[in-house]
């Protein structure tokens, strides 16, 4: 095993966008952009519940109990209504980000520069990037539709959490979008992850730090979810027996098969 602990927990989560079917990623991530919007409601929706109980139980008096729960409440339909149309800009952009994820994420991040030559080699996450700079974007625009002589007053008091805003939407988002595709995955609602990334980060790592298979150039690595593994890889007699050494000690591959430069010429 090459993939600390919190390496493998997060190729695990990366594994969900990148090997789930398309539209369930795509559809899922412009949920949590919507969801991520109406966080304050639910913020106001737990409030109002809380109040609701406290003065049940303080008071025995459920009128007073409502009256409570409805003054919490009073400002939700008001923050939807004024803000809808950033709310399905956060869908949109929901939407986009989940295609970023999928299409430049985790998986083109981690294959190292030298030996594989499939996908891009980005030093970042592109919809990291996006999202660090749309959130304080967002915040500004919803402040100037609202109104500019009040909330652009409040960010520019709170410009530290303004500027850092982007963060904590994307760490939102992330955990959002995750968890409704596990949720989903779980619940036989969606189809889950067809190969398993974790398991192919692993066994990269370990192809690339054995001395024995210095030099050889691998195009595709794939470990499947039901523990199939798959190499097309430029390799000698005596590298295919090291991969076949070293994949045999993989707990995560049950059978493994190996398609070299020349068997493909051969075949072609």
């Amino acid at each position: 095993m090459t993939l600390t602990t919190l390496e493998r927990l997060r190729a695990k989560r990366e594994g969900l966008s990148t090997y789930m079917t398309g539209a369930v990623v795509l559809a899922c991530s412009g949920a949590a952009g919507l969801l991520v919007m109406f966080i304050p409601v639910l913020i106001r929706l737990a409030g109002g519940i809380s109040a609701f109980l406290d003065r049940v139980i303080s008071y025995r008096n459920l009128r007073f109990a409502r009256l409570a729960f409805q003054q919490n409440m009073s400002g939700n339909t008001a923050y939807v209504r004024e803000i809808w149309p950033f709310i399905l800009l956060a869908g949109a952009l929901g939407i986009l980000l989940g295609y970023l994820r999928r299409r430049w994420g985790l998986y083109y991040r981690e294959i190292p520069w030298r030996p594989y030559r499939s996908g891009f080699r980005l030093p970042a996450y592109p919809h990291r990037w996006l999202t660090y700079f749309a959130g304080p974007l967002i915040f500004l625009a919803i402040a100037y539709y609202s109104d500019p002589r009040v909330y652009v007053r409040i960010l520019t008091a709170n410009f530290a959490v303004w500027l850092t805003s982007g963060v904590a939407a994307l760490v939102l988002w992330e955990l959002i979008t995750d968890g409704l595709l596990a949720a989903g995955a779980r619940m036989h609602l969606f189809r889950p992850p067809y190969r398993r990334l974790d398991a192919e980060l692993d066994w990269k790592r370990w192809l690339d730090r054995d001395p024995k298979l210095s030099g050889f150039r691998a195009f595709e690595v794939a470990v499947f979810s039901d523990g199939r593994a798959f190499l097309h890889a430029d390799l000698n007699e005596a590298q295919v027996n090291r991969v076949r050494e070293l994949t045999a000690q993989m707990e995560d591959v049950t059978s493994l098969e190996i398609k070299t430069t020349e068997e493909q010429e051969a075949g072609d």
